[in-house]
């Protein structure tokens, strides 16, 4: 029997990537750079426990891992870093129902 509410992956990308288009104000329009394109690296580095570098030599069709950085330097502030990522964490964290056990992950 196929359960009435299944999560997918893609529902899962495509709601931490609207949430953290509200917090990281990155826009990339060129030939070769997506805003998409950052987002998806950031994930994937992120869920890897791996650096932009070695996610963009893991991924076909996405843009060098300079250019990447580029874009995310322009966009965050070195100082405004930390508190950046806390409100990040809290917002991704929101989007997880209540019932769902909140437990740290070593």
């Amino acid at each position: 029997m196929i359960p009435q509410y299944e999560l997918k992956a893609e529902d899962v990308r495509h709601c931490a990537i609207e949430k953290l288009k509200e917090y990281i104000p990155v826009e990339a329009h060129g030939y070769c750079c997506t805003t998409e394109m950052i987002f998806d690296v950031l994930l994937k580095a992120s869920a890897e426990c791996s650096s932009i570098e070695a996610t963009c030599a893991d991924l076909e069709g996405v843009a060098d891992s300079n250019t990447i950085r580029e874009y995310l330097n322009q966009a965050i502030e070195v100082k405004t870093l930390r508190e950046r990522e806390k409100q990040i964490n809290t917002a991704l964290a929101s989007c997880i129902p209540e019932t769902m056990e909140r437990t740290g992950i070593e």
